[in-house]
């Protein structure tokens, strides 16, 4: 079976299970644009919703087919992208990407509000915070995510860096022997916690 030139993501497959009458026909012709193919079409309202956030899932070798899912999800009617937690999450994630901290807050914030139960969310904004310079605030998150979800390990790495960076070696210790407290099995962290530990 052939395989078109589409970039596949999410709800999709990498062959066109068509028959057709003439294969040599099928795929892409020169100079024909790249494209994202839903497998199966969503209903009408979340078409344009879905496309853009299936864009934003490609690699950033994929940067046309990317800034095109940006630009759909920014065209969204307003009270569906400022309602949206996964449109809020893209975008943060997009703009933090292309070095747009300021973008990239305004999201990330919008993001934790409208989904204020989840850690990873609050552990990226505490990403974007510590990019921004809001040291502060960054640990607040970074905390919160933790406490959200005590299983989720790159918080606690990402706190200990934190931590790390601001001088405050105790700190990353510390936070990272909570972690081992959780899932004392975690043999890197074990690892991690040593060389840190031999640092004071």
């Amino acid at each position: 079976m052939p395989v078109r030139a589409t970039t596949i993501v999410a709800h999709a497959a990498h062959t066109d299970h068509r028959i057709l009458r003439d294969p040599k026909n099928s795929g892409s012709q020169p100079g024909e644009k790249e494209k994202v193919v839903a497998w199966r079409e969503p209903p009408a309202a979340y078409v344009q919703r879905d496309l853009g956030l299936a864009e934003l899932m490609l690699p950033e070798d994929k940067k046309g087919l990317r800034n095109d899912g940006v630009n759909l999800l920014l065209s969204l009617p307003a009270e569906q992208r400022d309602h949206d937690p996964s449109v809020a999450s893209a975008l943060s994630g997009y703009y933090l990407q292309e070095g747009n901290i300021e973008q990239a807050l305004k999201f990330g914030r919008q993001s934790t509000t409208l989904n204020p139960r989840s850690g990873t969310e609050a552990m990226n904004l505490g990403v974007i915070l510590v990019r921004a310079g809001q040291p502060q605030e960054a640990e607040r998150e970074f905390l919160r995510a933790i406490s959200l979800d005590p299983s989720l390990k790159d918080a606690y790495g990402r706190l200990a860096i934190f931590y790390q960076q601001s001088g405050r070696t105790q700190d990353a210790a510390t936070i990272m022997q909570q972690y081992l407290d959780w899932n004392p099995d975690e043999m890197l962290f074990h690892l991690i916690k040593e060389r840190i530990s031999g640092q004071r």
